[in-house]
């Protein structure tokens, strides 16, 4: 169930979740991201920084609307993508590295995005501090984290 108050977003899960098989949740999570994004008024925000993209779920759907996208990650090989053929075939930037020293220019992006990264960080100040300096002076931060 989606909640929107004001400029806010909640995800409420329903507790059928938890009976699903792990194939199924990531898929779920993924689809459950992108309404939330559907409802949030991006139409004017170009440019996305996805901090810990994962796979690019996300960011292949923001590009499939002609969002400008870039990827941050570690050791992005190990997502099993080939990443060149990724940035070729979708015009996604993908860069290795880390949350807490990002390398862009202050307010680079209009969106930043980061889907549960946060609690895997070690200085969740930081890279919060960081994803707030990239962002733009009316951009969106989208922080999903587990319940």
């Amino acid at each position: 169930m989606l909640q929107k108050n004001k400029k806010q977003y909640q995800l409420r899960i329903n507790t059928t979740d938890s009976i699903c098989n792990s194939n199924e949740l990531p898929n779920r999570r993924m689809s459950q991201i992108m309404e939330i994004l559907s409802e949030a008024s991006i139409d004017n925000l170009h440019s996305f920084l996805d901090i810990g993209m994962g796979q690019g779920q996300i960011l292949k759907w923001l590009a499939s609307k002609g969002k400008s996208c870039t990827g941050i990650g570690l050791e992005i090989d190990s997502y099993g993508k080939e990443i060149r053929q990724f940035q070729k075939e979708f015009g996604i930037k993908a860069i290795e590295g880390n949350a807490e020293h990002l390398s862009f220019a202050d307010k680079s992006f209009g969106g930043v995005i980061m889907s549960h990264v946060l609690e895997h960080c070690m200085n969740t100040g930081a890279v919060l501090k960081e994803a707030r300096r990239v962002l733009s002076d009316n951009g969106w931060l989208f922080v999903f984290v587990p319940p």
